[in-house]
C-alpha cells in the first residue's frame, strides 16, 4: 500500500474495479481476416479513474485511490500519474482487467468488450486500506463497477464513512441499488440504470420523473442526476423541482466511452468551485458532450467543454 499524504481539502476518487482501456481502430471490420490496427491507444480507465482524469483537465487537484493488481495495474497507475493525477494504490489479488474498444473507421461503428474485474480477496482489508488512504477529503467520488465477490453494499458502506463531505456515487447495480437506500449527496444513474432500479423501461420525461421520485423516497440521497445520452440530463433534487438539460448541438459524435464519467467530473468541479446544482449539471452535460466529440477512449478538451457549457439549454421544470 502506498503511503497516504496530507488529505486536507482534497478531492478524492475511489475506483474499486479500474480497467486499462485499450482502443483499437481498423479500416473495415471483416470476419476471419487478420486486421491491422491503424490506431492503438492505451489509457487508464474505470469510473473513478476517468472522473479523476477529467477533474485534473478542469484544473481541480485530485487524488485517485485505485484497487489494482498485476502488470496491467502497474501500467494503469503509471499512465494515470503521467496525466498529472496523484495515485494511491491498494493492491488486490489477480490482474487488473482490460476494456477493449474496437472502432471501424469506414462506417463509424464501435464495439466495446469489458472484462470482469478480478476478485477483491479480503474485503475487510480493502475497506481499511481505502479509508486510510482517502482520509478526510473535501469531496469523495466512488465510481465504477465493484469486484464480483464484493458484498453489494460495499460502496454504500464506504460512502457513509465520510459524513460532512461532498459524497458522489456513479456506478451500476447491484451497488447502485444499495447506495440509493443510504445517505449520499449525489447519485448519477443513466436512464437505463434508473429503469433497472424501478423494474421498468423509461421512455418519456414523465416516466423518468416518476422513477426518480420513487428512488429518492428509498433513502436519503440529496439529488439524482440522470444522464440521458444525446438527450442531455435531468436533475432531481430531494427538495425542489426537477430541471431538464438538453445536450448542446454538435456536428458528430465520435465515441460515447467515458461520457458519463466526464459528466461527473464536470459536476464535481463546479460544486467544489461553489456553483449551485443547476450550474454544476450544466457543466457536467458540457463535459460529457465534449467527450463524445473525441475518438475512442479519449476524454474531453477542456476549452471545448467550457465553450459548450454556454450552449446547454435548460428545459422546463415539469416533465412533458
Amino acid at each position: 500500500m502506498d503511503t497516504p499524504g496530507d488529505t486536507g481539502g482534497e478531492v478524492v476518487t475511489v475506483t474499486l474495479a479500474p480497467a486499462l482501456d485499450v482502443d483499437l481502430a481498423v479500416d473495415g471490420l471483416v470476419p476471419e481476416h487478420k486486421l491491422t490496427a491503424v490506431e492503438h491507444h492505451r489509457d487508464p480507465g474505470g469510473g473513478g479513474v476517468n472522473v479523476a482524469r477529467g477533474l485534473v483537465r478542469l484544473g481541480v487537484a485530485c487524488r485517485a485511490v485505485v484497487a489494482v493488481g498485476g502488470a496491467t495495474g502497474d501500467e494503469l497507475t503509471a499512465l494515470l500519474r503521467g496525466e498529472g493525477v496523484a495515485v494511491d494504490a491498494v493492491h488486490v489479488p489477480g490482474v487488473t482487467r482490460e476494456s477493449v474498444s474496437l472502432r471501424d473507421r469506414l462506417d463509424g461503428t464501435q464495439y466495446r468488450v469489458v472484462v470482469e474485474p478480478p476478485p477483491v480477496g479480503d474485503e475487510d482489508r480493502l475497506v481499511e486500506e481505502v479509508l486510510e488512504l482517502v482520509g478526510t477529503p473535501r469531496a469523495v467520488i466512488v465510481a465504477g463497477m465493484q469486484p464480483p465477490d464484493a458484498r453489494p453494499d460495499l460502496s454504500r458502506r464506504l460512502l457513509e464513512r465520510w459524513p460532512g463531505t461532498l459524497r458522489v456515487f456513479d456506478g451500476p447495480p447491484p451497488a447502485l441499488d444499495e447506495v440509493v437506500r443510504g445517505e449520499v449527496d449525489l447519485v448519477k444513474p443513466s436512464r437505463r440504470e434508473l429503469g433497472r432500479l424501478v423494474g421498468r423501461r423509461l421512455t418519456g420525461r414523465h416516466d423518468i420523473a416518476e422513477a426518480a421520485t420513487e428512488v429518492l423516497a428509498r433513502g436519503r440521497v440529496g439529488a439524482l442526476v440522470v444522464s440521458l445520452g444525446a438527450d442531455g440530463a435531468a436533475l432531481f433534487p430531494r427538495h425542489g423541482a426537477p430541471v431538464w438539460f438538453d445536450a448542446p448541438p454538435v456536428d458528430r459524435v465520435r465515441s460515447t466511452v467515458g461520457c458519463g464519467d466526464a459528466m461527473v467530473a464536470g459536476i464535481v468541479s463546479a460544486l467544489v468551485a461553489g456553483k449551485d446544482l443547476v450550474d454544476a449539471v450544466r457543466a457536467g452535460v458540457a463535459a460529457g458532450t465534449a467527450t463524445a466529440l473525441t475518438p475512442g477512449t479519449a476524454l474531453f478538451d477542456p476549452d471545448t467543454a467550457a465553450r459548450l457549457a454556454a450552449l446547454v439549454p435548460v428545459g422546463p421544470t415539469s416533465p412533458s
